[in-house]
């Protein structure tokens, strides 16, 4: 098993490589949250019932982008491509990971200024390893 931390894999997006703000990269592996409750039979004896909540089988990835003329094109390339975004991860040391089916679920806001960055949030198909 390798001991290296992931720090800043390449980010690749229907098949471009997509430059984003350092450390701004977080990833929600999709799969699933699970639910734990009891139920009683009377007199102080219960049991513990647990369930998959399959509608949180959906992994999220989040990320920050400069805003430049070829990030708003992104943008605009990604909210056309619902449903068909597939975002593949890598690093220099072996680390690979994919997601099929995304859809950029925000709205991203533009903020036009020198130091100005917009947020990026892609739902999908679980994040596979």
């Amino acid at each position: 098993m390798s001991q290296f931390a992931i720090t800043s894999p390449s980010l690749i997006v229907n098949g471009v490589l997509v430059p984003y703000v350092s450390n701004s990269l977080s990833v929600t592996m999709g799969d699933g949250e699970v639910s734990v409750d009891t139920q009683s039979y009377g007199g102080m004896t219960a049991e513990v019932v647990t369930s998959q909540n399959t509608a949180s089988l959906i992994s999220k990835l989040k990320f920050k982008i400069k805003n430049t003329e070829d990030n708003l094109n992104l943008v605009k390339d990604l909210k056309s491509s619902t449903g068909y975004i597939l975002v593949q991860l890598a690093d220099q040391n072996g680390f690979t990971g994919s997601m099929r089916s995304g859809s950029l679920i925000n709205d991203p806001e533009f903020v036009l200024s020198a130091t100005g960055e917009t947020d990026i949030e892609i739902h999908g198909s679980s994040l596979r390893f």
